[in-house]
């Protein structure tokens, strides 16, 4: 999806902060380092409980997409899968590579396979195909998996109208979820 159709994207973290840290921020990603978001509340959400559940408490940041401030940025969409977006991936999940795009977004490889590094280190050493990489780490069809990775400070100024969902997991492992902030005890 173009960054201009989109309404609210969504970030599901065990992190609680008023403003996002780029300096805490992880490399070796799909995209490299950055803040990731994505159109689907669910996928935020699964982030959020995966990365919370040791300890029973995540957050979803939601906002508000103001598009009009993106025509001096750089933006990469990578709206397909093919081989532009398995070298981009392979170049910053083996190399850490880091590039000069303010935005990139949107194909997601599958989290569900266990070692996308080690395919797509197969690749980069020409031991499989791209055709066979892409078919195993892509996304399946019907499923709506994407990433929005904002790279630095002036990125992040299309985000607005934040909202924080706080997410708790009883003794029974059950989440519950409510709107609030990160002060919220």
């Amino acid at each position: 999806m173009k960054i201009n159709e989109i309404e609210r994207l969504y970030h599901g973290t065990d992190r609680c902060f008023d403003e996002f840290d780029f300096h805490k921020a992880k490399g070796f990603k799909d995209f490299g380092k950055g803040y990731y978001l994505t159109t689907n509340f669910n996928q935020a959400l699964r982030w959020a409980q995966r990365k919370g559940s040791r300890n029973s408490k995540a957050y979803v940041y939601s906002y508000r997409v103001e598009c009009a401030d993106a025509e001096n940025l750089k933006i990469l969409e990578l709206l397909k899968y093919d081989l532009k977006w398995l070298d981009f991936i392979s170049q910053n999940r083996i190399y850490g590579k880091d590039t000069d795009y303010d935005i990139i977004y949107d194909r997601m490889a599958d989290s569900q396979y266990t070692d996308i590094s080690e395919l797509l280190q197969a690749y980069v050493q020409k031991e499989k195909t791209a055709e066979e990489i892409i078919e195993r780490i892509k996304w399946k069809e019907g499923i709506i998996a994407n990433q929005y990775c904002f790279k630095n400070n002036e990125a992040l100024q299309l985000l607005r109208d934040k909202v924080v969902y706080v997410l708790e997991k009883d003794k029974d492992g059950i989440w519950t979820i409510d709107e609030g902030d990160c002060d919220r005890v």
